[in-house]
Formats: C-alpha cells, sequence, structure tokens
C-alpha cells in the first residue's frame, strides 16, 4: 500500500497547459506615440497596435513608471525603481542595480521570458540602455532607452 496515489502526472502536460493559459491574447492596445507624448489617431480614431508593437509600448510605459508615482498604479506590480538610481555616481553597483531593476519589471509580462545583451553607454550626462527582450515563443525585441 503507497502512501500517495499511483498516477502518472506528465509534467510536460502541466507545463503546456501553464503556457497555454500565460499566453493569451493582449487586448486592445491603443497605438502612443512617446515622442509627441500623444496617442496616434487617423481619420478621427484611435490606432490600434500589433502585439508586437503593444509590448513594446508596455516595455516603455513601465520603465517610465516609478512605484506608487501615480495613484492607478499603486499597490501594483506595474513599476521600475530605476529613477532612484539617475543621477547617481556610475559604477558597477549602479550599472548591476539598474539592470536587475529592469529585469525584475518586465519578466513581470506574461510574455517576456528574459532579457540579454544588456548594454549602458555614457553620452555626456545621458545613461543610455539597450538590450534584447527574450519572448515566450522566441521572438526578440531589441529596446534602446
Amino acid at each position: 500500500m503507497a502512501l500517495l496515489p499511483e498516477e502518472d502526472i506528465i509534467i510536460e502536460e502541466v507545463e503546456e497547459i501553464e503556457e497555454e493559459k500565460t499566453l493569451s491574447k493582449l487586448g486592445k492596445v491603443f497605438l502612443f506615440d512617446f515622442k509627441d507624448n500623444e496617442y496616434v489617431i487617423r481619420n478621427g480614431k484611435l490606432v490600434e497596435c500589433t502585439e508586437r508593437q503593444a509590448l513594446e509600448q508596455w516595455i516603455h510605459w513601465i520603465l517610465l513608471t516609478y512605484k506608487d508615482k501615480y495613484n492607478v498604479y499603486k499597490n501594483t506590480d506595474f513599476y521600475c525603481n530605476i529613477e532612484d538610481l539617475v543621477g547617481k555616481k556610475r559604477n558597477a553597483f549602479i550599472l548591476s542595480e539598474l539592470q536587475r531593476e529592469v529585469e525584475e519589471a518586465l519578466k513581470k509580462h506574461r510574455y517576456i521570458d528574459h532579457i540579454e545583451n544588456f548594454v549602458t553607454t555614457q553620452e555626456k550626462t545621458t545613461l543610455n540602455v539597450n538590450f534584447d527582450v527574450v519572448l515566450k515563443n522566441d521572438e526578440v525585441i531589441n529596446i534602446s532607452a
């Protein structure tokens, strides 16, 4: 007599079911122009994003959102605390923290698997970051911010 029931549960099947749940459609997302700081309107209507554009937009939004800065995002996981690192002297610790904060924030999205090729460059007083976001379907989105 066994202490546990003798059932063969195939781990791969469980992982496939979990994967199907996490990759459901995003829903309607409207295109935002970050240069002009407004939604894109054509023929009097908001322009709808493709899934890729929606993900890129989500990435840019979360990078710009500091924890609890806006009431609409209070008590949510929609934030990236890189604002604390702005203005600090650029050293290995600060760059490591920047990368960690970005990775933790982005991995909250159900489509994102991991971040690769995280590179920072300094131009006068501006710190630029470039990295690749690898999605769960193995598609790669390059981000420059």
